[in-house]
């Protein structure tokens, strides 16, 4: 008979994906893993999946967070500036996370947290897991061009989607043994209608350029959760609470797929199969 007396629990990763206003999907998500008791061992976030993985390991109410969001306008966040490295400073959104993390650091975060930014002068992916939480998420959401960039110890950084919307490798190095990747991009890449407006061209651009750097990433989750949002406005306020339903739904169309998975993971290291209760 086999000895299971020393079963092992795969640690769970949840790895957050930029995707902007889409990326409040992810608090859906995560209320739908709650509710079929799948633990969150260690979350790893990018750009919007940054703030929402802050807040959720800084012990705030996501769903809270969503209704008040929901409630606000698009320019109560936003502090805008004439362009020079962006056109919104980030001062005010900074205060926010200053207050929504309680000034925590990476070490009081539970479960453990960190977070993307790329490092412009090296173009390469940096991850934040020590020091003040709000700073690094901060420079994760500095999309070019909208966010001006952050300046941290002399490193001038800018959004984590830019090299890595979904950061799975930067999960995994956490510690986990099993990571579920939650990809909130919107078209993929795929052939979509635009108009020729200066600003939906930009947009496009960025969700092309995004669908090819995330391909090769994306192949490295365990399970890859893709809420479909692209009809999820990408800076607007206006849709956030039903863009949280579709993240909700798709997590629990997946839910199937999700306890399988994680079944077979822990047959294959000599477990039981089951999943442990936790937060």
């Amino acid at each position: 008979m086999k000895d299971i007396t020393n079963k092992k629990a795969p640690k769970i990763g949840l790895a957050l994906g930029s995707g902007s206003a889409r990326g409040m999907a992810h608090i859906g998500v995560i209320r739908a893993l709650q509710e079929n008791s799948i633990p969150i061992s260690r979350v790893c976030g990018c750009s919007m999946g940054a703030i929402i993985g802050a807040l959720y390991c800084s012990g705030n109410d996501l769903e809270m967070f969503g209704r008040v969001c929901a409630q606000m306008k698009t320019k109560e966040f936003l502090d805008i500036t004439v362009p020079r490295r962006g056109l919104i400073k980030g001062e005010r959104f900074e205060s926010l996370l200053h207050m929504m993390t309680k000034e925590k650091t990476f070490d009081q975060m539970e479960p453990p947290f960190a977070c993307i930014a790329c490092d412009l002068a090296k173009g390469e992916t940096v991850v934040f897991d020590q020091g003040g939480v709000a700073t690094a998420v901060r420079a994760s959401i500095s999309i070019p061009g909208i966010f001006e960039p952050k300046w941290i110890n002399g490193v001038l950084y800018v959004d984590g989607g830019t090299l890595c919307p979904v950061p799975i490798t930067a999960t995994r190095s956490m510690g986990a043994d099993f990571v579920i990747g939650v990809d909130v991009g919107a078209h993929k890449g795929e052939p979509a209608n635009i108009d020729d407006s200066i600003w939906h061209v930009f947009l496009r651009s960025l969700d092309v350029m995004a669908a090819v750097v995330t391909k090769e990433e994306n192949e490295k989750a365990d399970l890859l959760i893709e809420p479909p949002l692209s009809d999820i406005a990408q800076y607007s306020t206006e849709d956030i609470e039903h863009c949280i339903e579709l993240g909700y739904q798709e997590t629990i169309a997946r839910m199937a797929d999700i306890k399988n998975e994680i079944e077979k993971w822990s047959h294959t290291h000599n477990g039981t199969g089951e999943i442990q209760p936790g937060r």
